[in-house]
């Protein structure tokens, strides 16, 4: 199993709360509508293994079949249709998959370049 697949396993089992496991575990004061806090901080902490040291970010596109990116955080995707076009959009990423316009298939990501600076007048 991949570090997404298994992300994306504890991101589909954190959303089942109230069980008998839960009774107890200590942590279901941070359980939410988001689902289970401790499965939600494994998954955190499996794609924050996976990034790049702070301050050195990568510029290159990355498989989402490798990575995904921090849920809800914007990035751009690059998408490419069923008759093989490529697009590069901007879209987030929730639960299990990219949300973005279109329905083309994401087939790499990247962060979204800092903003150009403001001139001073």
């Amino acid at each position: 199993m991949t570090d997404v697949e298994l992300v994306r396993a504890l991101k589909k089992m954190s959303i089942e709360t109230g069980g008998i496991i839960c009774l107890g575990c200590g942590h279901e004061h941070g359980c939410d509508v988001h689902g289970c806090a401790v499965l939600r901080k494994a998954a955190e902490r499996i794609l924050r293994g996976a990034k790049q040291p702070e301050g050195k970010e990568r510029k290159e596109w990355i498989s989402p079949e490798r990575e995904i990116p921090p849920e809800g955080e914007e990035v751009l995707v690059l998408t490419q249709s069923k008759k093989g076009i490529r697009n590069i959009d901007k879209g987030y990423w929730v639960i299990d998959r990219f949300i973005h316009r279109g329905t083309a298939r994401v087939i790499g990501w990247m962060s979204l370049p800092e903003m150009y600076p403001e001139r001073e007048k």
